[in-house]
């Protein structure tokens, strides 16, 4: 997480940059990976709710793709 005033929590007013890392659990491969970040309050406003991950051989685990990453401001 990022963004903000740097004080490494969330706050009214901040926009947040959201970096999430996936695993893929299964025994084989998975193709075009993506996730979707979601939130059913009006505090929350997200600027960006889509993060592409590509494709994961077993095991592996990674940030979104080039940086990919999700953002979001807080009333």
């Amino acid at each position: 997480m990022s963004g903000g005033n740097g004080d490494g929590a969330c706050d009214a007013g901040e926009t947040i940059d959201l970096v999430v890392q996936l695993w893929n659990v299964y025994s084989g491969p998975v193709t075009g990976v993506s996730a979707t970040l979601t939130c059913a309050s009006a505090t929350f406003t997200i600027l960006d709710g889509v993060a592409q991950y590509g494709d994961f051989a077993a095991g592996q685990s990674k940030t979104g793709l080039g940086g990919d990453h999700f953002v979001f401001t807080i009333a």
